[in-house]
């Protein structure tokens, strides 16, 4: 039925629109890395803008209860973050124990090491 109408008025034809067969032009795309992809990528801005063809990416409503949540959890985390406690006298032993049974050979491992053990000693 198109086909005879256009065989039947080809100049309708020339007064269509341009059908798009190709693949879509992607506005939000990454940033191209050459310097001809830059070029093109500008052009096609300016094009856009021109004629109006642009529109701002609308943000996404985040639902009221969930922004409460999420600002609960991390109160939350805050607070087993205060109430956990280091055992000092652990990690002193466990660094003596290390130090004793593999003593560090290079001098600035050896200086280092001392310094935790004084961190943990002032624990």
């Amino acid at each position: 039925m198109i086909a005879a109408n256009y065989r039947k008025h080809p100049e309708a034809m020339a007064l269509q629109l341009v059908l798009p067969f190709s693949r879509l032009f992607r506005w939000h795309t990454s940033r191209p890395t050459t310097r001809l992809g830059r070029l093109f990528r500008a052009l096609a801005a300016a094009a856009f803008k021109a004629k109006g063809y642009t529109q701002a990416v609308a943000k996404k409503a985040v639902p009221g209860w969930f922004s409460a949540a999420k600002a609960e959890a991390r109160k939350l985390a805050r607070s087993v973050k205060v109430a956990c406690i280091a055992l000092p006298f652990d990690e002193l032993e466990r660094l003596q124990r290390v130090y004793q049974a593999n003593p560090p050979k290079n001098p600035y491992a050896r200086m280092r090491m001392l310094m935790r053990l004084e961190q943990a000693k002032a624990r």
